[in-house]
């Protein structure tokens, strides 16, 4: 069996798989469900009074179910002594899948959250006409956050990094080179510094979708490209009432870019998921310690020193205790705003990374 098909083989009969957690094993109904609901949840295009009658009860419904599945399972992964699964970072995962021959594109995401990681790839494969994409789940730092996650998925293993909160913010250092990958010309630095990329081999997605995409050769094997759209629409409180179809779209439309100036291999890493809750319904939390280094909506963080009674995870390093919060609650109040990330819900914490291969010929 071929390390291909093994990876499909254990993504058909893993039961643990994300998806499943929310129908009992039956992953394409839940996907189908969950996107239903989306288009619930998005700005209607045509408003009636018969219709928001019909939409406000579905809507509220929905999202209490999705509450309760939250709490849930925070609730037994916090029983559990909140461990953490046996999946790989993006980054490790990158790793090991570039180390294999051929040329190839990355692409880095911030905040594609499984779901539509899974979309995008059955997308592709629809478009294809047969497989070319396969989707292997992976696990973002904790918290949640740009600032980790986007260090952590660059092509190196986690027991390379250091997680630090210096006045109140979050760095990721390197420890081999000290340079801190939570800021993005650092991470364009390493890359380079690495004969990863050369000085023009990291590209903005606007250039691949518009055509503007070097061949690859001998001087030039990889690619890494990168896009932020669906975090800035959702900290701009536009994701949820416009959908993410438009920016899946625009994926496929890179994809094809590359594909078609020669890039047979094409990987998608990200940094973090996210969840979606309305302002109006903020549950906030107490934390047991005042005054942590590092306070979040999602997630609270003290030095390891510190004695947590509350079940909790180490970051990146082990220097930092991260308490992240239960359920669709927080620890502060960002105003109205629905859209975070940070914490330890699927949502947020379990991420997608894409394998897509064409024949060499």
């Amino acid at each position: 069996m071929s390390q291909r098909d093994e990876r499909r083989h254990r993504r058909d009969d893993d039961t643990t798989e994300p998806s499943r957690f929310f129908d009992g094993g039956d992953a394409r109904g839940a996907r189908k469900t969950q996107q239903i609901c989306k288009e619930v949840l998005r700005t209607l295009s045509r408003s009636t009074t018969e219709l928001l009658t019909l939409v406000t009860p579905l809507r509220e419904a929905y999202r209490a179910r999705w509450e309760r599945t939250l709490i849930d399972w925070s609730e037994l992964w916090t029983k559990a002594g909140c461990p953490l699964p046996a999946l790989p970072t993006a980054g490790a995962w990158l790793k090991q899948t570039m180390t294999s021959t051929g040329a190839t594109a990355v692409l880095m995401i911030d905040a594609l959250r499984y779901d539509l990681g899974v979309t995008l790839a059955s997308q592709i494969n629809r478009q294809e006409g047969t497989e070319r994409a396969i989707v292997m789940p992976a696990r973002a730092p904790l918290p949640s956050i740009t600032a980790l996650g986007m260090g952590m998925a660059l092509p190196l293993n986690e027991q390379d990094t250091t997680a630090e909160v210096i006045d109140g913010r979050w760095h990721l250092i390197e420890k081999n080179s000290q340079l801190d990958l939570s800021i993005a010309e650092k991470r364009r630095a390493w890359l380079r510094t690495r004969k990863i990329v050369d000085e023009e081999g990291i590209i903005p997605l606007n250039d691949v979708v518009r055509g503007n995409v070097p061949r690859p050769g001998k001087s030039r094997m990889a690619v890494v490209i990168t896009d932020d759209l669906i975090d800035q629409l959702g900290h701009d409180d536009e994701l949820e009432l416009s959908g993410a179809g438009a920016v899946l779209e625009r994926y496929r439309t890179a994809i094809t870019q590359l594909r078609d100036a020669g890039w047979r291999r094409v990987l998608i890493v990200t940094d973090h998921g996210y969840i979606h809750w309305a302002g109006n319904d903020d549950k906030r939390l107490t934390p047991s310690i005042a005054n942590p280094p590092y306070r979040a909506r999602r997630a609270l963080a003290y030095a390891a020193s510190t004695t947590l009674a509350e079940p909790h995870v180490l970051a990146p390093g082990g220097k930092w205790r991260v308490l992240p919060a239960r359920g669709a609650a927080s620890w502060s109040a960002y105003g109205k705003l629905g859209y975070f990330h940070g914490g330890a819900s699927l949502q947020e914490w379990i991420i997608p990374c894409i394998q897509i291969e064409w024949p060499s010929q």
